[in-house]
């Protein structure tokens, strides 16, 4: 590492890893804040934006000499993102209208930052403080909306949402390079412990079926993680390419509405808005997607199944995309049984989530028909639609080969919300077939298993 580089972040002698990564996003949020400063000041915002911006600056100043000097890593990543938390997010979430401001992405980071830069019960605790924060913030806004300060402009809200959310894009793919680097460790690590055993094994006969042992289990691990890397390099080229599109579209309009700012084209400004919205929601929806999936490779994802109301959980899906749906003119058909199933409720809103989503993607003016049942001591769902249907050749890897086509209206996407949905079924013990025709639509169905109580009801 560049000797300069370490004056301001640590050696490898004195500080983890975790510690360095730790001084350099709190470098990266002094940066930020710095250029929050610039954006509020060149954007005209409402002075309380730019004093937290300020105030927040001061905060991770402060931040960065506790955090070089402390050699007690778990202090300071306590202190550090409780305030974030409790303090920081609460006051950036007034300050920039709510919901509505870019607060929502900054939140994401952190939350990212926060799973990445701690472990194990630390990790748990800080967590949950994040996510009870999140719920107090949403609720706050909830029952007083009279104390959000809006911004000055909404020229103003969509360049600083625009901004923000390529700035959690760059901040997630650091926090899964970090990640990444771990592994080439491991697989390092791994194959120097291969070595010594194998030396080891002329000690005694006593020992050698013991390091045999070792030594096939190590090369399986690091075959693994070997597949488990090109894996990740191969999606990695899908999505950074996939990325692309929304934000050149987010570029390009937001270009678009200060030219019409400029001549007052209220008209062009509403309609170049609707497509930085379209924009960033298509790239926040991979990024979810990706954060799953990557969780997923580094067993990080906890498997905790419950018992489900299946009917109500889909119900409160088609609710979500009800005015996507319309936008394309499709209708919603339902046929639900009351069917309680044992699952993991975030992987299902997860598989349900991106079933739905795929069928209003590649369908106008149809229908999405959606169906559960019983079969046997399993639930059986079936999510059907009228739209473009699948070629065979596409067909016999769709859950193998991250591959993707248009929708109707020219959507792209990155082939990994199928992948997910698979890795999650069969997680939760159930399986994911898909029926379909060029022209005729698709039909995806899955299976997941009846909860103990729904299997004495059927009985």
């Amino acid at each position: 590492m560049n000797i300069n580089l370490e004056k301001f972040i640590g050696n490898k002698q004195d500080y983890s890893l975790r510690h360095r990564v730790l001084i350099i996003s709190i470098l990266a949020a002094i940066l930020l804040k710095i250029l929050s400063l610039l954006i509020d000041e060149l954007l005209n915002v409402q002075w309380q934006a730019s004093a937290f911006s300020a105030f927040a600056l001061f905060y991770f100043t402060l931040f960065y000499f506790i955090a070089y000097h402390s050699k007690n890593y778990d202090r300071v990543i306590i202190f550090l993102v409780s305030g974030v938390f409790v303090l920081l997010a609460p006051i950036s979430w007034f300050v920039n209208e709510g919901s509505a401001g870019s607060t929502i992405y900054d939140i994401f980071v952190a939350v990212v930052a926060t799973y990445t830069l701690s472990e194990g019960k630390m990790r748990i605790k800080l967590l949950f403080l994040s996510g009870i924060s999140i719920l107090i913030i949403i609720a706050l806004e909830y029952y007083y909306p009279e104390y959000i300060i809006a911004y000055s402009s909404n020229q103003g809200r969509l360049l600083d949402n625009g901004i923000h959310a390529i700035i959690s894009v760059l901040a997630l793919t650091f926090y899964l390079n970090v990640y990444y680097d771990e592994y080439k460790r491991t697989v390092k690590k791994l194959t120097i412990s291969n070595q010594h055993l194998s030396l080891s094994q002329e000690e005694s006969k006593k020992q050698q079926k013991k390091i045999q042992e070792q030594n096939i289990e190590l090369i399986k691990k690091a075959g693994d993680l070997e597949k488990t890397i090109k894996t990740k390099d191969r999606f990695y080229t899908i999505i950074a390419h996939d990325l692309k599109s929304p934000f050149n579209s987010i570029i390009g309009f937001s270009d678009l509405v200060e030219d019409a700012i400029k001549l007052n084209d209220f008209e062009k400004i509403k309609s170049y808005s609707k497509y930085i919205t379209d924009s960033s929601e298509q790239a926040y929806k991979l990024l979810l997607n990706l954060l799953d999936w990557s969780r997923i490779q580094t067993m990080d994802i906890e498997y905790r199944p419950t018992e489900v109301d299946l009917k109500k959980l889909i119900e409160e899906q088609i609710n979500i995309y009800k005015y996507m749906a319309v936008t394309k003119n499709n209708i919603f058909e339902t046929n639900l049984e009351n069917c309680y199933v044992f699952a993991d409720k975030n992987m299902l809103e997860t598989i349900i989530r991106n079933l739905i989503s795929n069928a209003i993607k590649y369908t106008e003016n149809g229908k999405i028909i959606i169906k559960s049942c019983y079969n046997q001591d399993a639930c059986l769902i079936k999510i059907k639609d009228t739209g473009l249907g699948i070629d065979n050749n596409m067909l016999k890897n769709i859950f193998q080969t991250p591959v993707s086509m248009p929708g109707t209206k020219g959507e792209k996407g990155s082939g990994l919300g199928l992948r997910l949905c698979k890795e999650f079924v069969e997680t939760n013990k159930g399986r994911l077939d898909v029926l379909s025709q060029p022209g005729k639509g698709s039909t995806f169905s899955f299976t997941l298993p009846i909860s103990v109580k729904e299997k004495q009801n059927v009985s």
